[in-house]
């Protein structure tokens, strides 16, 4: 292009452009589609010219690779910041690890969520829940487990469809120790999953000669005016 082709010019002559200069340069092929030389500029420029372009730019650029799928591209300019410690605004964070959740890169997804301190990455219920049922549907239990652990831990809860799935998964695999962990740092938040979840759980302790720990839930359950399924008294 012509613009790259002044640029080095520029260099050559020993004269150096504007910080602005380089940042229009970026956002004009980006939004005109042409990401790969986008891309390569801004790499070569940090690499010797340690230009470092503002938070704005990797936005519109971040978001324009993933209009075309330029998956690999992102994620290589996400860990270039995060070696940089730049900091992408909230929503385009959030929105990049959706769009990873939604093509079924559940790995990806997963890498940034376990990076978001150091992406600064605040995580929407809406992402988590994303995120979630995406490990859940790659057979990744545990990996889901953690995330809305971490979730009801820092104040919200993904939703009665989202736990009664993981519960019911964690349920599957025998995992009762962990269900019950969730259950009840959700009953500690006032966040209030389905009867028919809580009804299940109990049911599963006692088969499992686990009593005392189905009358500790039921009690919990009830300090709460919870309404427990009377088939569940019985069992």
């Amino acid at each position: 292009m012509r613009a790259a082709s002044l640029v080095h010019d520029f260099t050559e002559s020993g004269l150096v452009p504007m910080e602005h200069a380089y940042s229009v340069w970026i956002k004009d092929p980006a939004q005109a589609g042409e990401l790969s030389e986008a891309v390569e500029f801004l790499k070569g420029k940090k690499l010797f010219d340690g230009y470092d372009p503002d938070v704005f730019r990797y936005n519109i650029l971040v978001c324009r690779l993933l209009r075309e799928n330029g998956l690999e591209q992102v994620y290589d300019l996400l860990m270039d910041m995060k070696d940089q410690d730049i900091v992408l605004g909230d929503v385009t964070m959030n929105v990049t690890l959706c769009f990873f959740c939604k093509v079924g890169m559940a790995d990806v997804a997963l890498e940034l969520y376990d990076s978001r301190a150091e992406l600064g990455l605040s995580v929407s219920s809406m992402t988590c829940n994303y995120l979630i049922n995406t490990l859940l549907g790659d057979a990744s239990v545990d990996e889901a487990y953690f995330v809305l652990k971490n979730a009801i831990e820092q104040g919200y809860f993904p939703g009665r469809r989202t736990f009664s799935i993981i519960a019911d998964a964690l349920c599957r695999e025998g995992k009762l120790d962990r269900v019950k962990e969730l259950v009840l740092a959700a009953l500690d938040r006032n966040c209030m999953p389905s009867d028919s979840t809580y009804n299940k759980f109990i049911s599963i302790l006692c088969r499992a000669s686990r009593v005392e720990d189905g009358y500790l839930v039921h009690g919990d359950i009830s300090r709460l005016d919870r309404v427990t399924n009377r088939n569940t008294y019985f069992t």
